[in-house]
């Protein structure tokens, strides 16, 4: 039986909301593995995928997750600050292992707003609940200064790099990344929440 998959996507404050809400559950006696699809930050104490010691691997996890209730895994990146996805059966065994898997599935350069491209966000399968964020700081800023991939974003939200960012246009933002999860997520329950 595998753990609630929750994909926390978009902008603004994945990261921190997924500490968070890793503590609230590890306090309410869940077990957390935080993972992502795309890149974070290595964290002290994470624990680091390596093919030829993958038995070695699930047993830290196993280990890490008994004694402190949550544990971030992953692979190391080209980035040698960064973490990166882990191959989808080594993903696969370790759903099973926790109550909840929290995977940060988009990469937003720190911005506060994101306009998703092509290929985003990076949602694993399978996939329970998705978590859209944008940042309310990014509202008043300049679109080139608080929208990643604010050159995909012009034509479809009518905005230049030099406009200011509204409340409608963030709103807009929310609105095409719940059209992108329901075509490729259909039974994922998709929650936005302004941070």
């Amino acid at each position: 039986m595998r753990g609630q998959i929750i994909a926390v996507v978009g902008a603004g404050g994945k990261t921190t909301l997924i500490h968070q809400k890793t503590k609230e559950y590890v306090e309410e006696g869940k077990t957390v593995l935080v993972l992502t699809t795309t890149h974070m930050f290595k964290e002290p104490g994470m624990i680091f995928w390596r093919a030829e010691e993958e038995e070695t691997f699930f047993s830290e996890v196993r280990s890490v997750l008994a004694e402190k209730g949550s544990c971030v895994a992953g692979k190391n990146d080209t980035d040698v600050r960064k973490f990166t996805a882990l191959p989808q059966e080594i993903f696969g065994r370790l759903i099973s292992m926790a109550d909840v898997i929290l995977v940060e599935a988009d990469g937003s350069r720190q911005l506060p707003l994101k306009y998703p491209g092509e290929k985003e966000p990076a949602i694993p399968e399978p996939v329970d609940e998705v978590w859209v964020l944008q940042g309310e700081k990014g509202i008043g800023g300049k679109a080139g200064e608080v929208l990643h991939r604010q050159n995909l974003a012009e034509e479809v939200l009518r905005i230049k790099a030099e406009d200011t960012m509204t409340a409608e246009h963030m709103e807009q933002l929310f609105a095409i990344y719940r059209e992108k999860i329901r075509k490729n997520h259909p039974e994922a329950k998709i929650v936005c929440l302004s941070v």
